[in-house]
């Protein structure tokens, strides 16, 4: 279930935004490795959230902390994984993947109603489930 989101216009990068998208009283926030910034993780760390935002590995690192890098990017990128089927279905069954409309309030509107439309289907999918 996707209970909010945040529609820019396309001159605004996703890690530019990030510290308005987190809610207050999260308990942590996964992101990927666009996000890796003293920045992003001070914003997790001023909410009280875990930092789960995977590391940009660096070639220079000694081996020691290469190695508990990747292995911590390994971990996190499996608790990652799930939501980002989310995105994925957004993308390619309600068609998000290019905006149908022109103007960033009738793209809000087409968002808002994929998401809408994903919602239910997760709700409807769920109840049958349980039975």
């Amino acid at each position: 279930m996707i209970p909010d989101f945040e529609v820019t216009s396309a001159n605004v990068a996703d890690t530019d935004v990030f510290e308005q998208v987190l809610g207050d009283g999260i308990a942590g926030g996964l992101a990927d490795k666009g996000y890796d910034s003293a920045k992003n993780r001070a914003a997790l760390e001023k909410r009280g959230a875990s930092d789960g935002i995977l590391r940009r590995i660096r070639a220079k690192c000694p081996p020691p902390i290469l190695a508990i890098e990747t292995a911590r990017n390994r971990a996190l990128s499996k608790l990652r994984s799930p939501s980002e089927g989310v995105f994925c279905a957004l993308k390619r069954w309600r068609r998000l993947g290019r905006a149908v409309y022109t103007g960033i309030v009738r793209f809000r509107e087409q968002v808002s109603l994929a998401i809408l439309a994903h919602n239910l289907l997760k709700a409807v999918q769920r109840r049958h489930s349980r039975t």
